[in-house]
């Protein structure tokens, strides 16, 4: 997962970095994960808007990663969260 497995890991502490490997997005872990996925089925869940609008920022080619980790911090702080980013790319 991209940017958002960190973040996952950080919103859910019942996640490991085992849930997350080789999953594309929050939904695809089939776990809730505040305010980035939600469960519709009892095998299915879905990403929110907010994994959707962090995701299409982390995916834009166009801006800097310094950029990036900006609009996803305010992004994150609009809905009341505070996110930290480790193992910043050098």
């Amino acid at each position: 997962m991209c940017c958002l497995g960190q973040f996952s890991l950080q919103l859910n502490k019942k996640l490991s970095n085992k849930d997350i490997v080789g999953v594309a997005t929050p939904g695809g872990t089939l776990k809730v994960i505040p305010k980035l996925s939600r469960k519709i089925y009892k095998d299915r869940a879905e990403n929110t808007e907010l994994s959707s609008e962090a995701m299409k920022i982390n995916d834009n080619k166009d801006i800097t990663t310094e950029e990036r980790i900006s609009k996803l911090k305010e992004l994150f702080k609009e809905h009341n969260f505070i996110i930290r980013v480790i193992n910043l790319p050098k």
